[in-house]
């Protein structure tokens, strides 16, 4: 920070490169943050162009994931790969949602090993996640968990990046539970082992500490996509994008 916009050193990103959105961190206590863009934390998505600095002297970009409207600081930005992929479905929630648990049905993908979110996580997931559930409150408890006839393992990336992984919790069943920001949460589901590939899985959302692994079967259930194939926001032309002051 500390630019002017004349000069500004966007570290390499250009219009095209591909980027994982995350929330700002304080300036001398200034977030330059809207609350409408909590939604987008986690995206990947692509570079519309420069939008200059903020009144802290941050660089700017604008990004294609929401139409160019905000202005991301470049620091808080992860250049991806080529290959990196986006969650295929998101959920919004609110404290006391309907329906607890909410429960979504998807596949098994031992595409890529856990251990490239945080070291020390077991066993092999989808590189996308296999959910994006954006909180727009506080929850005192949420639990994630996930149930099927194989060995599962569990990945929770919270809104500051912070990666939580569970395996066996509840016999095979992987749970992981707390209090929850509000904010966006991705959620990988995968296999301990290559053999799981392929396997049917339940994922559940509770704000019920009661709520078991097993409670999932028989519950109406949102068919989740395939992470493998999801398509990433691409560009558009830069003189239609939408900044905010």
């Amino acid at each position: 920070c500390d630019m002017q916009p004349f000069g500004a050193d966007y570290g390499g990103l250009l219009e095209g490169s591909r980027v994982r959105l995350a929330r700002h961190r304080p300036v001398d206590g200034d977030r330059f943050w809207a609350t409408a863009m909590d939604p987008f934390v986690g995206r990947i998505t692509t570079v519309l162009g420069p939008r200059g600095v903020d009144t802290k002297g941050c660089p700017l970009v604008a990004v294609a994931a929401d139409d160019g409207e905000f202005d991301w600081r470049v620091r808080d930005l992860e250049v991806v790969d080529s290959d990196a992929v986006d969650a295929q479905h998101t959920v919004t929630l609110r404290a006391g949602f309907a329906g607890d648990p909410r429960v979504f049905e998807g596949t098994v993908s031992t595409e890529s090993p856990l251990s490239a979110l945080r070291d020390g996580c077991a066993g092999k997931a989808s590189r996308g996640a296999s959910l994006r559930i954006v909180l727009e409150d506080d929850l005192e408890t949420v639990v994630f968990l996930a149930h099927a006839d194989v060995d599962l393992v569990l990945a929770v990336r919270a809104p500051d990046g912070t990666v939580t992984c569970a395996d066996d919790v509840d016999a095979r069943d992987p749970v992981i539970s707390g209090t929850a920001a509000r904010g966006a949460y991705e959620i990988w589901v995968g296999g301990y082992d290559d053999d799981t590939d392929g396997a049917r899985f339940l994922l559940g959302i509770s704000e019920k500490l009661t709520v078991v692994a097993g409670d999932l079967e028989g519950q109406p259930a949102v068919e989740l996509g395939d992470t493998r194939a999801r398509p990433v926001a691409r560009p558009r032309d830069a003189d239609d994008a939408r900044g905010v002051e």
